[in-house]
């Protein structure tokens, strides 16, 4: 959303709650507020958990010219609001994929004849799974794989609208998630999974279509972050990156357009919280803390050294620390850098 790591914005500490007074900064500059200063029509359907507490932490306050969805998520009782009023429609958790997906539909309808940019942040498949009646029991994987159909079904929808309004030539569509399976899904055989170090924890799909742009059936295996959305969409769209505040993003485009198999990133890394978990290069992970029956361990300070091979071992199998004292301290060296930069802000 901004191209920043959460720490910046002092929203790494856990998740917001419902009786949080935290939220983005007035001066952040997200993708929408970006977009919009190029006459962009912006719209953010489905969840915002970004901040509410004042207004101007809320989607409007922050880029979006509508919004339509839950200030948090799915797992509480809430009311569902358009723009910065509370709607009077009754929260049920099997229409919300629904609901959500027809607000998506007429916004394109709409503004099919001008540049627009819509976010759409579906609660599904995030717990409680409750699927609506028309896909319960359709799958064979239980209430998560009827979720999950339904938001294929869902996907369908909006691209059918792109294509009913001769949008699919001129629009580019990504698909990607926020973070590994929990407590159901699949993480395609990585170790781990949400809350973890691991990249079952980190690592994501992220598809993107853009016909006459992004080669078709295209694969990419250079390091990325959602943190990079932020400056590749700047320049696609020619808008200035923002120079109040320091970005950790990366134009990804030319990796997108196969123009270039490099990573714009020397390193990236990963929070639990406000402390350095782990790091990745394009070629090596270092993991320096995990969890052992809820209890957090810095590893280093218990003599395990987690080193791993992301090209031979990218279940994270076997450190290779002891074999790679070179690398070792190469990695090392970046954490601290890390630390100093971006764990510092924390007590500042």
């Amino acid at each position: 959303m901004t191209g920043r790591y959460a720490i910046r914005d002092g929203l790494a500490d856990k998740t917001i709650t419902l009786k949080d007074t935290r939220g983005l900064p007035a001066d952040t500059t997200t993708i929408a507020g970006l977009l919009r200063e190029q006459g962009y029509r912006t719209a953010l359907i489905g969840k915002w958990h970004l901040g509410h507490h004042t207004p101007a932490q809320q989607p409007n306050a922050q880029g979006f010219d509508l919004f339509y969805g839950l200030l948090h998520p799915n797992d509480a009782a809430q009311s569902l609001y358009r723009n910065t009023q509370a709607t009077d429609e009754p929260f049920e958790q099997s229409a919300l994929t629904r609901r959500f997906t027809g607000e998506a539909v007429r916004f394109i309808e709409n503004n099919s004849r001008q540049p627009f940019f819509l976010f759409m942040s579906h609660t599904a498949p995030h717990i409680p799974l409750v699927p609506s009646a028309a896909f319960a029991g359709t799958s064979r994987a239980g209430a998560y794989g009827d979720v999950v159909q339904e938001l294929d079904w869902s996907v369908g929808q909006l691209l059918d609208a792109i294509q009913r309004n001769n949008l699919t030539d001129n629009t580019l569509i990504i698909f990607t998630s926020d973070n590994g399976p929990f407590p159901e899904g699949s993480t395609g055989g990585l170790r781990g999974g949400k809350g973890t170090a691991w990249d079952g924890g980190y690592r994501v799909p992220f598809i993107a279509r853009w016909p006459g742009h992004i080669p078709a059936n295209g694969i990419a295996d250079a390091m990325a972050m959602n943190i990079d959305l932020l400056p590749s969409i700047a320049a696609i769209t020619g808008a200035s990156l923002p120079r109040s505040v320091q970005l950790d993003g990366r134009n990804f485009l030319p990796v997108l357009l196969g123009d270039t198999g490099d990573s714009p990133h020397e390193v990236l890394f990963f929070f639990n919280n406000e402390r350095i978990v782990a790091l990745r290069t394009q070629n090596w992970k270092m993991v320096v803390q995990a969890s052992y029956r809820d209890i957090q361990r810095r590893l280093p300070e218990h003599d395990v050294l987690l080193l791993f091979d992301m090209r031979t071992d990218p279940q994270e199998r076997y450190s290779m620390a002891a074999h790679r004292p070179d690398k070792w301290r190469e990695l090392q060296a970046l954490l601290e850098r890390g630390r100093r930069e971006l764990e510092a802000l924390t007590h500042q």
